[in-house]
């Protein structure tokens, strides 16, 4: 067992969770969830900002707590930046949808809706404060369920959220797999360019398709951005942009994996609602106000 004391508080560290890109997350006690960073991974900038804009907006039912938040040096001299989370007791939404569905199945069900429903809640209330989250993906999003009630989303790690109005380095944020083709073409052109909450929402489209059919859209071992870029704008449609063409030289077409098959047997209005969240013109893609007044959402209880 390991022990952080930040200020006059003491955290013990039992299980190790998870680890990634050199952060370990540890189960403490009363069902939290304690994230530590080495020094090296983020400047204390990036750490002051991220535990900055978690606390402007966890004021909402589907943000993830954060508890505590400071700096720790252990007994070796180390350095560490330290958040204290609430846990999410059902894992994150691909443990949720492995332990609740078979792998090729398709779940629309009130559950399954409401949590979508959910989700796009968080990332709205995130834009309402006056951020962008840059980093949407089902591994965001937490399921917590406290005694008989139903399950809750939480969206947690605001390490790549932004000010709506800070410019970021496109390639240096969002993960891969999970970028719209504005976000290729800045790269592509080699641009420095501010993130646009559009983006916030092509992510999520591709979270909810994941999540519902457990198909994950975009290949996240493909590195050549044309190809990239390619799959993007055959998602939905047959490849007709032509106001790409300057950019895409000798990509080659790829099939979608949504079929036509697999589009019929979803409900109409999630197909309609998808296309339009993921739509490739930024200036025709929904925003987060679109999303949420979709009709799609008034079937949900």
């Amino acid at each position: 067992m390991m022990i952080i004391k930040l200020c006059e508080k003491s955290y013990n560290c039992k299980v190790l969770l998870l680890k990634y890109f050199g952060s370990r997350i540890y189960l403490g006690d009363n069902q939290i969830v304690i994230k530590i960073c080495p020094e090296n991974s983020r400047s204390l900038e990036e750490f002051q900002q991220e535990v900055r804009i978690h606390t402007d907006c966890q004021n909402h039912p589907n943000i993830c707590k954060l508890y505590d938040s400071g700096i720790w040096k252990n007994e070796n001299g180390e350095t560490f930046y330290i958040f204290v989370m609430e846990w999410g007791n059902l894992g994150d939404l691909r443990d949720y949808r492995a332990s609740k569905m078979s792998a090729d199945s398709i779940h629309e069900d009130d559950e399954i809706k409401n949590l979508i429903r959910q989700m796009t809640e968080s990332v709205a209330h995130v834009h309402k404060m006056g951020y962008y989250h840059n980093d949407i993906k089902p591994e965001n999003f937490i399921i917590v369920q406290k005694d008989d009630a139903s399950p809750q989303v939480r969206l947690i790690d605001f390490e790549c959220a932004s000010k709506n109005n800070q410019p970021v380095i496109v390639s240096e944020i969002m993960t891969f797999c999970m970028r719209p083709p504005e976000a290729i073409i800045s790269i592509i052109k080699k641009q420095r360019s501010a993130i646009l909450p559009k983006a916030d929402i092509y992510s999520l489209g591709i979270t909810i398709i994941y999540f519902i059919l457990h198909i994950n859209v975009f290949s996240q071992s493909v590195r050549n951005l044309i190809n990239q870029l390619i799959e993007r704008l055959n998602l939905f449609e047959p490849y007709k942009f032509p106001e790409y063409q300057g950019i895409i030289l000798n990509g080659k077409k790829k099939n979608s994996p949504l079929t036509a098959d697999i589009l019929a047997n979803l409900d109409k209005d999630l197909v309609s609602l998808l296309r339009n969240m993921m739509e490739n013109d930024v200036e025709k893609r929904f925003n987060i106000d679109d999303v949420m007044k979709h009709k799609y959402f008034e079937k949900v209880s």
